[in-house]
C-alpha cells in the first residue's frame, strides 16, 4: 500500500508507527498523553470491556445461498440447474425495476466490522498483548482497533 508523504511525516517526526490507512480519526483520551507517546496496553485493565474494530476476512464473490442465507430450490421434481438460484427478484411489469438494497449474490467480506462487549481477560505489559474473550473480526495477524467504552 501507498502512503501520501503528509500522512507519514508526522509518524518519522515522532519516530511511532504510521497509520496503515489514512484517515479521520478521533481520539479522546482522558489521561496526560502528550502528542507522540506511545500508545501501549497498559492503559486496559483485565475486567474491562472493549469495542474492537477490523476489516472482516473477504470471501470473495458469493452466491445468494451463501450471502445471504436463502434456503434455494428443491433438489427434484423437474427442477434443473437452479438449485443454488435466488428465485424471483421482483414484481411484474408495475414496478418494472428491482428495488435496490436487494438480497442477491454480490461481495462478501472485506467490509469494516465493529464487535462490542468483548471482556479482557489478560493483559500483558511486558508482551504489549491483551487476552479478550470472545470474537475478533479479521484474519490471523490481521490489524485491529481495540477501544474502551
Amino acid at each position: 500500500m501507498t502512503t501520501r508523504k503528509t500522512s507519514t511525516s508526522p509518524s518519522r517526526n515522532w519516530g511511532t508507527w504510521p497509520r496503515p490507512e489514512p484517515g479521520n480519526t478521533a481520539f479522546c483520551v482522558k489521561s496526560a498523553q502528550a502528542v507522540g507517546d506511545a500508545l501501549t496496553v497498559a492503559m486496559f485493565a483485565p475486567g474491562e470491556f472493549v469495542k474492537i474494530s477490523g476489516k472482516s476476512i473477504g470471501k470473495g464473490y458469493a452466491g445468494a445461498m451463501k450471502r445471504w442465507n436463502f434456503a434455494g430450490e428443491k433438489a427434484s421434481h423437474g427442477t434443473e440447474k437452479t438449485h443454488r438460484s435466488a428465485g424471483g427478484i421482483g414484481n411484474n411489469t408495475e414496478p418494472g425495476k428491482v428495488w435496490k438494497n436487494k438480497k442477491m449474490a454480490g461481495h462478501m467480506g472485506a467490509r469494516n466490522v465493529t464487535v462490542s462487549s468483548i471482556m479482557i481477560v489478560d493483559v500483558r505489559p511486558e508482551e504489549n498483548l491483551i487476552l479478550v474473550k470472545g470474537p475478533v473480526p479479521g484474519p490471523v495477524n490481521g490489524l485491529v482497533m481495540v477501544r474502551k467504552y
